[in-house]
């Protein structure tokens, strides 16, 4: 959320980073997302993704189609090759993304993988499956999810042991003697 209310310096970064935390794509396919990748009112997209070269379609979360419609507005044409997000390049995006996170006060090191990575663990914080999270970043297997994309961070421990079962589903072992 600090990223988020952080001043920034590129309207372009900002916006596309943001759209790869909610669709999971990769640096070199925002940087080349153009209005054709999108159809019907801008619930979906199909990217080819390089290493599987099937494309992967996603639904759109409402924040992202935001990003999209707020994006259309600036353009004055609706030419469908056009780039959706007016980008540097990638040593240039690198270097407007990392004075971004210094001024929100981050003290890591952020790249355009972290996008990504924040988008796998959106999904598994909302108990999406790894075959789900596989096929939506546009893997052919869950073994990428499960060795690159796993949760790093403890999720809510109050909430996870309330999942274990409770004294009444267990009751027959508590009213054993001892």
């Amino acid at each position: 959320m600090a990223l988020l209310k952080a001043p920034y310096l590129n309207e372009g970064v900002k916006a596309a980073f943001i759209f790869c935390c909610y669709t999971g794509l990769r640096w070199v396919d925002v940087k080349k997302l153009s209005w054709k990748d999108i159809k019907g009112n801008v619930l979906t997209t199909r990217i080819i993704q390089a290493k599987t070269v099937l494309p992967v379609t996603l639904t759109l979360h409402p924040i992202a189609q935001t990003i999209l419609a707020n994006q259309k507005k600036k353009i004055s044409h609706s030419d469908v090759q056009s780039k959706v997000f007016r980008l540097p390049t990638a040593n240039g995006a690198n270097k407007v993304l990392n004075q971004w996170v210094k001024s929100a006060g981050i003290d890591k090191y952020i790249t355009w993988s972290c996008a990504r990575l924040s988008f796998s663990i959106f999904l598994q914080d909302q108990n999406v499956d790894d075959a789900t999270v596989a096929y939506l970043m546009g893997h052919s297997t869950t073994e990428q999810v499960r060795k690159t994309y796993k949760r790093h961070r403890p999720k809510n421990q109050e909430q996870s042991i309330n999942h274990l079962p409770s004294p009444e589903q267990v009751l027959y072992f508590l009213t054993q003697p001892g």
